[in-house]
């Protein structure tokens, strides 16, 4: 992926050992790898046989990063996805009153109540909502607004769960979406793609009950709609601004099917494929890394180019001459990796796919839930580096792959404060972890004297 990994000679980790293929009794084998073979044989059309991952016990083992040697592979756990569709709870993050089942736009906490009221009981009069303590002026707009079946344009439902239809509409519009503060989203399509706005203003009439408009001016499609939930929803999800997009976490961790349907809409939004090779391109480099992920996490290896110079010759569909910009890229183009992007975007049933083996070139391939990428060179250098502590808000401790572990702030405070962090970058919020300090009064005191 042409990252870097950086730690001290001594820090372990996960790595699979590169060994020649000649004995694949005791050995392990790279599979997928076209110059590792079955004991060396060729095939009898000249080529080398390929190995294939299920055929070879993979065998990881734990070591220090100083005795890490090029044609090595680090592996990389892949983000685990969830069996059920998750829920989105608009309530706290939309910024207005909410009930347990509804968000307000327009109304105070006594009209609220009143509404409750009458939708358990819409037989109440004017005078019967008097008597309960609430002001006249309250009841009679309530009733009015009641009677005229006026609710809908004072609130929409608190909770709305990610399904295949609603993740392929976030999909497009984490590619091609933009929004402002006053409820509008809008989708800008090429002209050519009218068929996937309209799907899009289907998914969005159905689940939001709201109206679409598509226009179509110099090759340019834009697609608009007022919604407040949907608003709430994309802005909450993967922020403002095509640089600042990014998946969060309850995205990457949807069902399998749910997933594709997701990763569907970005990558026909903002990539493109030719049947043989695929690509994405955004911005966004944060959003390029997310689509990289989600690929994996379907099953496919890509290449990640990120914070490229794009010195672009032609003209944007609306004729304007095209600007020298920062992009980020993904590229799926080795033999099996295009191809099965392809089939994933245009949902081609897996039967009716030839059966390729992908040789990956001998870098990176998938196996048990981890991605394994070659290492392409080391490098030991000396000197003072920064380093990075994990800490969580209250606590200083987190666990790790069922480990209790503590940061080094008891050292940090030692440390001279030249040498002292300045500051906190992405602090991670204490949700679940209870107060830890060994002693009779610690809530984990009976583990710590069990021990």
């Amino acid at each position: 992926t042409g990252e870097e990994i950086i730690g001290t000679s001594t820090h372990h980790i996960p790595v699979y050992k590169f060994y020649p293929c000649h004995d694949r009794n005791t050995h392990s084998c790279v599979p997928g790898a076209r110059k590792f073979c079955y004991e060396g044989k060729k095939t009898k059309s000249g080529g080398i046989s390929v190995c294939r991952k299920e055929d070879k016990s993979i065998k990881v083992e734990n070591v220090e990063m100083g005795s890490i040697r090029p044609g090595d592979f680090v592996c990389i756990p892949i983000i685990q996805l969830s069996d059920s569709c998750p829920t989105v709870d608009l309530g706290p993050i939309s910024g207005r009153l909410f009930s347990s089942n509804w968000v307000y736009l327009k109304a105070t906490k006594a009209r609220i109540q009143l509404y409750e009221l009458l939708e358990r009981d819409p037989s109440l009069t004017r005078k019967q909502l008097r008597d309960l303590g609430f002001r006249d002026a309250d009841a009679k707009e309530a009733l009015h607004r009641w009677r005229k079946n006026g609710m809908t344009s004072l609130r929409y439902p608190r909770f709305f769960t990610i399904d295949s239809d609603l993740a392929y509409v976030l999909g497009w519009w984490a590619a091609e979406g933009c929004c402002d503060p006053n409820g509008r989203v809008q989708f800008t399509l090429s002209a050519g793609e009218e068929h996937w706005a309209e799907e899009i203003s289907r998914i969005i009439k159905q689940k939001f009950e709201s109206n679409c408009s598509i226009e179509i001016d110099n090759n340019t499609l834009i697609l608009r709609t007022q919604s407040f939930p949907l608003n709430t929803l994309v802005s909450s999800l993967f922020g403002l601004g095509a640089k600042n997009k990014t998946v969060p976490a309850i995205i990457k961790t949807l069902p399998l099917e749910v997933l594709k349907q997701f990763f569907r809409g970005l990558v026909i939004g903002d990539g493109w494929s030719n049947g043989k090779k695929a690509g994405f391109t955004s911005a966004s480099a944060a959003l390029c890394r997310d689509a990289f992920d989600i690929a994996l996490s379907l099953g496919v290896v890509g290449d990640l180019t990120l914070d490229y110079l794009e010195i672009p010759n032609g003209y944007y569909p609306q004729g304007a001459k095209r600007k020298d910009t920062i992009r980020s890229y993904v590229r799926w183009q080795t033999v099996r990796a295009g191809p099965e992007i392809h089939r994933l975007l245009y949902d081609i049933p897996e039967e009716e796919c030839d059966e390729i083996i992908d040789s990956g070139r001998g870098r990176s391939f998938i196996h048990n839930g981890y991605l394994f990428v070659k290492v392409k060179e080391t490098e030991k250098v000396k000197g003072e580096f920064d380093v990075y502590d994990l800490q969580i808000e209250d606590q200083h401790y987190y666990v790790a792959s069922h480990i209790l572990v503590h940061n080094t702030e008891l050292f940090r405070r030692f440390l001279p404060h030249r040498r002292r962090a300045t500051e906190l970058v992405n602090p991670i919020l204490n949700q679940s972890m209870k107060d830890w300090i060994p002693g009779s009064r610690s809530a984990f005191a009976g583990d710590v004297s069990n021990r």
